[in-house]
């Protein structure tokens, strides 16, 4: 894969096709894949996807405080400077969503289209819902992986968790397996305590088409958040997905198809 030098740090990115680009990110301790689970059928777009610092193929980490939304937001407008982009549409799942929010709220007038799916957060730091990624990190940060795991098992949040939504208990268990778990720590432990630059009023000054995704039984993605942004977002449109913990294919088909009709704007 291809790579580009910003901030000292290489990253790993594709870009695959030819006509309107769109730039999708990946969420929190995923990588450039992530977005595949999203993308509709590819014709007619330049789809150019980005492993974020501190994930998938991009070394090395980088400061402490480069982990945040401002700066994240600053690296994905680094990339598109280096390819050349103007103007683009620009997504993203979960901090994919907040990163992609940063972005046209940093460079309105280069962004043509805004998806958010599953977005975490809103205009303020450290949303509860997100306690459990800081959770994980303290425990990788203080016990190592094999030792926080199991330290993790025995939280009351872990717990609760596990017994009202097991789909998202599993999904917390493998943070934990992840190759870059203890080397990239600081992502789980800077990242839930960040939030998207701006605010409620410069969000309703963003004119661009919006496209907001969200589901319900996901702890991690509230409905309300997708609701709030779509409130707050001039021109969005709003679409609830069945979640992952009732049907994976389902999610993903809904996600799909909701992206590709939103597409003809």
């Amino acid at each position: 894969m291809p790579t580009f030098h910003h901030d000292q740090i290489a990253f790993n990115y594709v870009d695959e096709g030819e006509g309107l680009p769109v730039i999708l990110q990946h969420g929190l301790t995923a990588d450039l894949r992530q977005p595949l689970e999203i993308l509709p059928e590819p014709d007619g777009l330049r789809v150019i996807r980005m492993d974020m610092r501190g994930h998938g193929g991009t070394y090395p980490l980088g400061p402490e405080d480069g982990f945040s939304f401002a700066q994240m937001a600053t690296d994905v407008l680094a990339l598109a400077d280096h390819l050349g982009l103007e103007q683009f549409v620009i997504g993203g799942i979960s901090m994919g969503a907040g990163i992609s929010l940063s972005v046209a709220t940093l460079q309105p007038q280069r962004v043509r289209g805004l998806i958010l799916v599953r977005p975490a957060w809103l205009d303020a730091p450290s949303p509860p819902s997100l306690e459990v990624m800081a959770e994980i990190g303290r425990c990788i940060q203080q016990y190592g992986v094999t030792v926080g795991k199991a330290q993790f098992e025995q939280t009351a949040v872990y717990q609760a968790l596990a017994a009202e939504v097991p789909y998202t208990a599993r999904g917390l268990l493998t943070q934990f397996d992840h190759p870059r778990a203890a080397e990239a720590v600081v992502r789980l432990l800077r990242m839930p305590a960040s939030q998207p630059v701006g605010d409620r009023t410069a969000w309703t000054q963003l004119t661009m088409p919006t496209l907001v995704i969200g589901n319900g039984q996901d702890p991690a993605h509230p409905l309300a958040m997708a609701q709030a942004l779509a409130g707050w977002l001039p021109h969005a449109r709003l679409v609830e997905v069945p979640s992952k913990a009732v049907s994976v294919e389902g999610h993903t088909l809904a996600v799909k198809a909701a992206i590709s009709d939103w597409l003809t704007f």
